[in-house]
């Protein structure tokens, strides 16, 4: 994987070990008499970009509210994942893993896609 992930101006220190993307679109479904299942394809949803992360050091708590910090910021940004996709999204979760280890911590996070 060539790169690093980034959000905003935000450049994660070490790239999330575990990340997907999820792209999805909204269906409906109905019953029609003699024809049977019939599925309508809406348009799509947003994509949803899930992962978990380590961040080490001495300051792994810092790393971790430095990180924090673009969280709790309104707005959405530019996301880049490694590899060179990038698109508008908000960073709608993050959260700390609790672990005993003061020189690492442990974090998930998501971002949704911006589609206006």
């Amino acid at each position: 994987m060539n790169g690093k992930f980034l959000y905003k101006d935000y450049v994660f220190t070490y790239n999330p070990e575990h990340f997907e993307i999820i792209d999805e679109k909204e269906t409906a479904h109905f019953f029609a008499p003699l024809k049977g299942d019939v599925v309508q394809v809406l348009g799509r949803k947003a994509r949803v970009v899930r992962g978990r992360g380590e961040l080490f050091g001495q300051n792994a708590i810092d790393q971790y509210f430095s990180l924090w910090s673009y969280y709790s910021l309104e707005g959405a940004g530019s996301l880049t994942i490694p590899g060179g996709v990038s698109f508008s999204a908000n960073f709608v979760k993050l959260k700390m893993i609790g672990e005993s280890n003061p020189t690492a911590v442990k974090y998930e996070f998501e971002f949704v896609e911006v589609m206006l």
